[in-house]
């Protein structure tokens, strides 16, 4: 694929200038390099470890202590902190935190932040004349975590670690915490220990006063022009400048200024604020600190960071700092924007448009799940995402590539590895069936026969390994491994669950499209055989009275009492239902679920919902479901679609504020309400049918390899005129659907429409 672009961004407004004032004193652990310092990989682990320091005060006093971190528990004087406030005593106090937990997504270290330091001192507990002033006890030494396939969900470790940990939350002072210790005590350097975090100052900064009668011609910060701006520095305190870049962003920050040998600049992002409340970018310190020489000082981030406010924060100034630039190089996959959605209905227009940007953000050198968190290829989300680029963009080299890495991902791990490339050995199940289904629609939408023929085998290799466990009840899929579908509190966490089996269908009908299209006559009959018995197995566990599946057989062998909207979609979408009023059940579950049943708690499982929807031809609910969710996206000014609906984070509206797995406006706009249907490979031919859903006028257009597939209408008089402009190697033709039955009058191209 081709390099990602430079594209300079500029803030539009220098929103708040500040001094601000920083906690007295920080440590952060380098846990993982401390109690597995073998291992390389990115697995999740198990800690149980304790770390320990003797502060010695010279009075009595209170202090806060913050973390950005969790997973562990503080004591002072054998007494547990639970709200950060710690009671010292004149003397010698002992300060223990006691870790046991899991760490994963690459959070492998602990952050703390002092509010005081001055009249206080530090020693090591078990031993006063080490230069390390902490005590670092490894109680996991020995144990080896889960690697490969198994390596898929939390693990606490064993029993005795919660033991272990224990024993040392009622020491009260060194000679206690050194008993306990007893042999186990290994000296660390600092420079092993402790690892540089300039995130915590930001973290945890104290507002002080208004800066900007510090701040000399502000508006030179909002350009590239020949001016500076000029900080000078706080009597007391940093200043801190936070910039507004009006939308979403993702590249590099580059900076251009004049300043003092020494003086510290500290670059962090956010996505998200509301007034003086910032949404701190948790599990992600999303910065740098960079330390100026004397005068001119040029630099360009070395690692792609996102955001929408930038802080700029200027420590240990002994002078005036001029700024002449701030900006962010945009760095995404180089797209030609080709698809196009408008309509007499603003908010849908808008929708579409911040899905096709959230879209972009997320394209890399493949596509990536967000582009401020993880930065990974997650083999289901790309899914979703290439289904969106198909419309958006038609970038069909990235699409493959990712499904390439994905295949090359079974050189170590029997099935489908979730994200690639990584060092995370763990398969999520759905991905992996998504994997195979995504090969499919590749080819659909390219037209590449090469890259089908080439990726068939790796198809093959990764369905022979799922059909292993295809062992419970006749045939359902039954594995360990991480069975997530959705954020959802459906009842996943066993090995039997029934949207894995649905899943596992869709891909099978995938699959059998690729064999017959590559004339792979054996692995018809061989699909054909599989698919009937999965689909029996299925079949065997509707529910008549819930009117649904269960969400799953649990591993103790009985049926789970949960049921959710997720297996409704996914039956209706892949045809695994007994009968017609099955079939009405399951989409009166998508539309108007029952009292008690999960609803869809994501954007991304949201898109088979609107895949379901779609296949019944009833667009209406479809556009009504994301005018509802998606309003409160564009009503909290965002220029992106959020990981997660409002609700399922405490106070704040999402985590990532760019997921491109919640891009499916552009998906049901597009299908739906224009109505283009690629019918062939490559769009070779396509069927036109929109479905108005109660708007005056749409128009717009889909990629394809042939150029851009264009069709507008528009509703007058009770009549609706559609136009067509299809390039001229592409096959059309116009298909009623019911929603034209509303209409006396119905015309393609000028011409009335008979069909």
């Amino acid at each position: 694929v081709r390099f990602l672009t430079r594209e300079p961004a500029f803030p539009l407004r220098l929103l708040e200038a500040r001094v601000v004032s920083s906690p007295a004193h920080g440590v952060t652990f380098d846990l993982k390099r401390l109690c597995y310092p073998q291992d390389l990989t990115a697995n999740i682990m198990a800690f149980a470890a304790v770390l320990g320091t003797i502060i010695v005060a010279d009075r009595a006093r209170e202090i806060h202590v913050d973390s950005d971190s969790g997973g562990f528990r503080i004591t002072c004087g054998g007494k547990e902190i639970t709200d950060g406030t710690v009671k010292l005593q004149a003397g010698e106090n002992l300060f223990v935190v006691l870790v046991h937990n899991e760490y994963g997504h690459g959070c492998y270290d602990l952050g703390l932040a002092f509010s005081e330091a001055d009249g206080l001192k530090w020693r090591n507990p078990c031993a006063a004349d080490d230069p390390n002033p902490w005590a670092m006890i490894n109680l996991a030494e020995g144990y080896v975590p889960p690697s490969n396939a198994e390596n898929t969900t939390h693990d606490a470790g064993p029993a005795e670690f919660a033991q272990r940990v224990a024993a040392f939350s009622g020491c009260g002072d060194a000679a206690s915490f050194k008993k306990v210790v007893a042999d186990r005590y290994r000296p660390v350097s600092p420079e092993k220990m402790f690892l540089a975090n300039s995130y915590l100052p930001f973290r945890f900064r104290k507002v002080q006063d208004d800066a900007r009668p510090l701040v000399q011609d502000a508006s030179a910060l909002l350009s590239a022009n020949h001016e500076w701006t000029a900080v000078n520095p706080a009597s007391a305190g940093d200043i801190e400048l936070c910039l507004d870049f009006g939308r979403e962003l993702v590249g590099w920050v580059e900076f251009e200024l004049q300043a003092a040998v020494g003086t510290i600049v500290d670059v962090n992002l956010i996505e998200f604020r509301i007034g003086d409340e910032l949404q701190h970018t948790g599990g992600n310190r999303n910065g740098f600190r960079y330390i100026c020489k004397d005068g001119l000082n040029t630099f360009v981030s070395q690692k792609r960071r996102a955001g929408r406010y930038l802080f700029l924060t200027l420590r240990n100034q002994t002078g005036p700092v001029r700024i002449r630039t701030v900006s962010l190089d945009l760095a995404t996959y180089p797209i030609e924007r080709r698809g196009e959605f408008r309509c007499s209905d603003p908010l849908m227009t808008r929708i579409w448009e911040i899905s096709a940007y959230t879209l972009r953000l997320c394209m890399e050198d493949t596509y990536t799940d967000c582009p401020l968190y993880e930065q990974t290829l997650w083999v289901g989300d790309a899914r979703n995402e290439s289904l969106y680029n198909n419309i958006c963009f038609g970038a069909d080299d990235i699409t493959l590539r990712c499904l390439r890495l994905t295949a090359q991902s079974l050189d170590d791990l029997p099935i489908t590895a979730c994200q690639v490339p990584s060092g995370w050995d763990s398969i999520l199940t759905a991905w992996s069936l998504l994997w195979v289904q995504n090969v499919w629609e590749y080819f659909l939408a390219s037209g590449d026969r090469d890259g089908l023929t080439e990726l068939y085998p790796a198809v093959k290799q990764n369905l022979k390994a799922i059909e292993k466990h295809c062992t419970e009840r006749g045939g359902l899929l039954s594995i360990k491994a991480w069975n997530l579908f959705d954020w959802a509190p459906i009842d996943q966490d066993h090995n039997t669950v029934m949207h894995n089996s649905l899943f596992l269908v869709g891909a099978l009908d995938a699959t059998r499209e690729a064999a017959s299209a590559l004339n792979h006559l054996d692995d018809v009959a061989w699909i054909d055989g599989w698919r009937k018995r999965v689909r029996n197995a299925v079949i065997a566990l509707w529910d008549p009275v819930k009117c649904s599946y269960p969400d799953a057989v649990r591993n103790d062998g009985t049926i789970s009492p949960k049921i959710s909207q997720h297996t409704s979609a996914l039956a209706l979408l892949n045809d695994v239902l007994p009968d017609d009023n099955a079939r009405d059940c399951a989409l009166r579950n998508l539309i108007s679920p029952p009292e008690g049943m999960v609803k869809i708690g994501s954007p991304f499982a949201l898109q088979y919902v609107m895949e379901a929807l779609e296949k019944v031809g009833d667009a209406r609910h479809a556009v009504e479901l994301i005018r509802n969710l998606w309003r409160d996206m564009i009503d909290s000014d965002a220029s992106t679609c959020w990981e997660t609906f409002r609700g399922w984070e405490a106070r704040i509206p999402t985590r990532s504020h760019c997921h491109a797995w919640s891009s499916a406006p552009v998906y049901v706009f597009n299908r739906s309400v224009l109505g283009i249907l690629p019918v062939a490979p490559g769009s070779a031919e396509v069927v036109i049918s929109p479905h108005p859903c109660d708007l005056e006028s749409a128009e717009g257009a889909s990629a394809s390899p042939h150029g851009p597939l264009r069709v507008s209408w528009r509703v007058k008089n009770n009549e609706l005129h559609i136009c067509v402009d299809m390039p001229a190697a592409v096959r059309w033709r116009a298909v009623r659907n019911a929603d034209w039955q509303a209409f006396t009058r119905v015309t393609v191209n000028g011409e009335l429409f008979a069909g």
